[in-house]
């Protein structure tokens, strides 16, 4: 014997459903205002590299090799 009868059973799998197609759509337009934020940066000449690019001064350029570095796993010095 069934718990939920025929027409509670269908509304459980349209709730279900409506649910899912949300979520498909939710990230759909996620992926969308993506590509529009790249196209738009695209159109306006700019890199599409999302990093600071950020430029050393002369002072700071010639400190760079006596400045202290951190060792981590990831990095080796010889």
């Amino acid at each position: 014997m069934n718990a939920l009868g025929d027409g509670e059973e269908e509304e459980v799998e349209s709730i279900i459903l409506l649910i899912l197609e949300g979520m498909l759509y939710t990230v759909g337009s996620i992926f969308f205002a993506i590509a529009a934020f790249f196209m738009y940066r695209c159109y306006k000449g700019e890199s599409l590299s999302l990093s600071a690019e950020t430029e050393l001064s002369a002072k700071e350029f010639e400190m760079r090799p006596t400045q202290k570095m951190s060792i981590t796993p990831d990095e080796f010095r010889t």
